[in-house]
């Protein structure tokens, strides 16, 4: 890492924080509201939000006692695609200076908790 930021090449770390939204569905609530203080500390930090994927919760439904159901139940449908949060994909853009000796630091902290996506195989 440090010999491409030396020559000039962009390094950059990805990754992704959970933010629940304030949503619900038959009376159940997923998040008191949107809080988005994990993103403001994050940018402080450095870090650049991307992308955002919704994570989205369905439910099925049955008609129950119907002239149309000989069995006493039937499927009718569902209600999906509710928000339920977000998936914030982050990135932050990486300088010579932040790559120190120190493991302890935020890039060895990083990569030694994401080892798994640095060894192949």
């Amino acid at each position: 890492m440090r010999k491409r930021l030396e020559i000039g090449k962009p390094v950059f770390l990805y990754d992704s924080v959970f933010v629940p939204v304030d949503s619900e569905i038959l009376d159940q609530k997923f998040a008191d509201g949107f809080d988005v203080a994990i993103l403001r500390k994050l940018g402080l930090l450095g870090w650049d939000v991307v992308q955002a994927v919704p994570k989205t919760k369905g439910i099925g439904l049955e008609n129950v006692g119907t002239q149309t159901t000989i069995f006493g139940s039937m499927w009718a449908g569902g209600v999906g695609g509710n928000v339920m949060g977000v998936h914030v994909i982050i990135k932050k853009s990486l300088s010579v200076s932040d790559i120190t000796d120190d493991p302890a630091d935020e890039v060895g902290e990083f990569i030694r908790n994401h080892i798994r996506d640095f060894v192949p195989g």
